[in-house]
């Protein structure tokens, strides 16, 4: 059970990151949820529930519409606090850079965070830079001329790279809906990653650190933060990459914590 309250009622928006969807959000919904707050989780294209076909996604945007189309439709004086969650960074900051007067706050839970100055390849660059040699070997990739890569998870990077740290529960129940990703890598994709001081950087970022993360080492968030850095910056010790699996009451604690400080 979360330990902190707020009087006030806030909105959550939590955006999924690759190969899963808005169902892996499940405990830390009811969490925020029994403190008050309203909570929204939904599926990007092609991702959990959304039954967009993946080769109809050409782009990073295309991706991404779904969380789009929900900011364009909330009233001008909405305004949410955005978490995302490992590549649902990526999705955060676009949306911060198109809607940056409907966000509050944008939270990255070991995330990928682009910023005015830094790009996604210069982070996937890093994160290529620091990888370590290892025998697991069972992801099964498709790659496209244009550099785009359709990947599937195996099970053992699962359980060794991201669920090291959650309860068995929740990586079977991963292994039973995960889905292919594609990763982007092309030209408009890039483009459209980028952001601007002006739009991106007027929204105040919280960065949270997953100590236990082996997919998104904690050198690389340190890197980014160090880099790109956010109004706030705090860890979660114990966390594995699945921070809402792992360590759910101590992820909804400092949302709210957090929340109250900047909304």
């Amino acid at each position: 059970m979360p330990t902190e309250n707020s009087s006030s009622c806030r909105h959550f928006v939590l955006v999924h990151g690759g190969n899963i969807g808005a169902w892996c959000w499940y405990k830390l919904k009811i969490l925020l949820e029994e403190a008050g707050h309203n909570v929204t989780a939904f599926d990007l294209a092609a991702s959990g529930r959304n039954l967009e076909p993946l080769n109809n996604l050409q782009t990073i945007d295309d991706y991404h519409e779904p969380l789009y189309s929900y900011m364009a439709a909330l009233a001008a004086k909405d305004r949410v606090i955005l978490v995302g969650h490992s590549s649902g960074g990526y999705a955060v900051c676009s949306a911060m850079e198109r809607f940056p007067s409907k966000i509050a706050l944008a939270v990255f839970v070991t995330a990928g965070m682009v910023g005015p100055n830094l790009t996604a390849d210069q982070i996937q660059e890093k994160i290529s830079s620091l990888e370590r040699p290892d025998d697991i070997e069972d992801n099964i990739f498709t790659v496209y001329p244009n550099g785009n890569i359709d990947l599937l998870l195996g099970p053992e990077f699962m359980i060794h790279k991201m669920y090291n740290q959650s309860p068995p529960e929740d990586y079977t129940l991963a292994r039973l809906l995960t889905r292919v990703i594609r990763t982007f890598n092309d030209e408009k994709s890039r483009l459209e990653l980028l952001v601007s001081k002006e739009r991106y950087g007027s929204v105040p970022r919280a960065y949270f650190i997953a100590t236990e993360d082996n997919l998104f080492s904690i050198e690389i968030q340190r890197w980014l933060i160090e880099t790109n850095p956010p109004n706030e910056v705090r860890e979660i010790r114990g966390a594995d990459h699945m921070v809402m699996f792992s360590k759910p009451s101590e992820l909804c604690n400092n949302l709210i914590q957090v929340t109250m400080k900047y909304f």
